[in-house]
């Protein structure tokens, strides 16, 4: 009995929970909205991965697959870091205040 018990609690430390998915999912979101139009001119197929995995984490969370859920969460979230890190240059960022410097 004991040891069904530690295999349980094991077994539930590991899983994703869809309020898990929910919360590191709102960070990604917020970097890739905060982010999207430099990331969009210089990283497009980062930001386009980073959106599909999101998508993917989320729907395999709501079917009750959080194993599969996790990886693509893990694939979401350094896709949006690759997006945000090659998306710096000068010629990404744009011209913000529209001076033509």
């Amino acid at each position: 009995m004991k040891r069904a018990a530690i295999l349980t609690m094991a077994f539930w430390a590991g899983c994703v929970t869809t309020g898990t998915v929910e919360q590191r999912g709102a960070q990604v979101d917020k970097l890739l909205a905060e982010q999207f139009e430099p990331m969009y001119n210089c990283t497009p197929v980062e930001l386009a991965q980073a959106e599909a995995y999101m998508a993917y984490a989320r729907h395999e969370s709501s079917e009750g697959r959080p194993h599969t859920a996790e990886s693509y969460l893990v694939k979401a979230e350094e896709n949006a870091r690759l997006a945000f890190e090659r998306s710096r240059d000068r010629g990404c960022l744009g011209d913000r205040d529209g001076d033509g410097i």
